[in-house]
């Protein structure tokens, strides 16, 4: 913690979040200076403030048990060079920032030389929200003394509505935008009374009591705008499944125990900009391009194979509204990213680069091999799953003698996962027939059960039976087992026999 502490005491002066914002007069040089260069700009379409929309970094996680902090480091320092390069004013975190609710010193240490780092480039204000994977006590334990020095945290939902409303200012302390920072809502947050019986009834009011909330959210962030007397655009962020939403394979099982899919077509209506987190593809929700995820910035799994990616964000001058010429004028258009204008907001979807490859070799035991050959040919450092459909045995010997051969190369890749399609599918395929008790079978017929499922040859199996014969009869005769006539009275007989035979000698 003295290390983490010593990270934030550099960090620039607080940010004002409730007291009323004052607007400058004059437009400051740091927005003169954004459109020298581009004589096409004008006085409607400055851009007074940049945002950087980010979620789900997990950091901490294991990928088959493989640390992925060498990953992690490299895309935080990115993402702190990126920040400085495109001279952003706030970092907007949707959620889980940590794998774990009970995050490794490692994992704390990276975020917090993340958030010094941010603050070197002049970056003023970070806006962080808990997720599903984060502890709330643990991201709020620092929260004040970060809130003291730009950083906003909120593990979990306030106890009053206008906490959670967060004015984003620039680096010369103007209001840009209004911000609904929302942490992720569990059923207790949105419970109410009167829910109904209908299990499904039920689901569907606690997603509307989600829906409803951020709703309520809008409305008191207009009316404090009123109060100011500012026309600026209103922000949402939170950490949800959203309805019309894609997932990977692996998260089809990500709104089990939550509040599953929250519609958000009334909360596209009314947020000019929801930065959402929680699934870990970059998309926008359904049809609106302004409710966004951004995706983690690692591939959280084998099957993640889409480019990852950061989205910015700039905020128009007052109530202007930006328009397909305005978007000429990023000036970071070279990093190769996708350019969209949304109302008083323009967005940018920069790629991420792939620190490490996440890849699969697949197919049968020779063409699993030939890719995995092809994979330490070409592609240095690279995660690897294998999935092999036949000849698994041969296949596994191949890939761990190629490993071996590499073992001296710092820069080779790691088979991390080896799948036995065949095995899988016979599990699966067992899984779905009634399961025998337990205490009807006798340890041969467990143990001849298990052999079968591994897929071992008849003529092994049958030695590896004998053997365990042989052992359960050894068992027997120092009394730790007792005769078990469920073995077809086979090994019984046999131990009678040898026990006479051992009587007369």
């Amino acid at each position: 913690m003295a290390q983490e502490i010593a990270c934030l005491c550099r960090f620039l002066p607080p940010c004002q979040r409730h007291a009323l914002p004052s607007r400058s007069a004059s437009r400051s040089a740091r927005q003169i200076g954004r459109q020298i260069g581009n004589p096409s700009a004008t006085a409607a379409t400055d851009f007074p403030m940049r945002m950087l929309h980010t979620s789900d970094w997990h950091l901490g996680q294991l990928l088959c048990d493989h640390s992925r902090d060498d990953e992690h480091k490299a895309f935080l320092d990115w993402l702190a060079a990126f920040a400085g390069k495109v001279q952003a004013d706030a970092l907007l975190l949707a959620g889980d920032v940590f794998d774990s609710m009970a995050p490794s010193s490692l994992a704390r240490r990276r975020f917090f030389e993340f958030l010094a780092a941010l603050e070197r480039t002049g970056c003023r204000q970070a806006v962080i929200i808990g997720g599903n994977h984060d502890s709330p006590s643990v991201l709020n334990a620092p929260a004040e003394y970060e809130r003291a020095h730009g950083v906003w945290v909120a593990g979990e939902k306030p106890a009053a509505l206008d906490e959670e409303l967060v004015w984003l200012n620039n680096r010369e302390g103007e209001p840009c935008a209004l911000l609904c920072a929302v942490p992720y809502l569990r059923d207790a947050d949105v419970r109410v009374q009167g829910l109904a019986d209908d299990p499904r009834k039920r689901e569907d009011e606690l997603r509307q009591g989600v829906a409803a909330h951020y709703l309520q959210l809008a409305q008191l962030a207009q009316a404090r705008l009123q109060e100011a007397g500012l026309d600026l655009p209103v922000l949402a962020m939170g950490h949800f499944y959203a309805m019309d939403a894609k997932r990977f394979s692996s998260e089809t099982r990500l709104d089990r125990g939550t509040l599953g899919a929250v519609p958000v077509d009334r909360l596209a209506e009314a947020f000019d900009y929801a930065a959402l987190g929680h699934l870990h593809s970059a998309q926008s929700v359904g049809c609106f391009k302004h409710v966004r995820y951004p995706g983690s910035p690692l591939p959280m799994s084998f099957d993640e194979q889409r480019p990852k990616e950061i989205v910015v964000l700039d905020a128009a001058e007052g109530g202007a509204r930006f328009g397909e010429a305005d978007l000429k004028d990023f000036s970071f258009a070279h990093e190769g990213c996708r350019l969209l204008a949304e109302g008083r907001l323009r967005m940018a979807r920069v790629r991420i680069p792939c620190f490490r490859p996440v890849v699969e070799a697949a197919g049968t035991a020779a063409e699993a091999v030939a890719k995995v050959e092809e994979i330490f040919r070409t592609l240095p450092r690279a995660l690897v799953k294998v999935s092999v459909q036949g000849g698994a045995a041969d296949a596994y010997a191949r890939i761990q003698a190629l490993a071996e051969a590499h073992a001296g190369d710092p820069e080779r890749p790691i088979v991390l996962q080896f799948v036995d399609e065949a095995k899988r599918e016979r599990f699966l395929a067992r899984e779905e027939e009634p399961c025998p008790d337990l205490a009807s079978l006798a340890p041969r017929d467990v143990f001849r059960m298990r052999m079968a499922d591994e897929g071992l040859e008849e003529a092994l199996q049958a030695r590896l039976l004998a053997r365990f014969d042989e052992a359960c009869e050894a068992l027997r005769l120092d009394g730790g087992l007792e005769a078990d006539a469920g073995a077809d009275g086979q090994t019984a007989a046999r131990t009678a026999a040898r026990a006479d035979a051992g009587g007369g000698q």
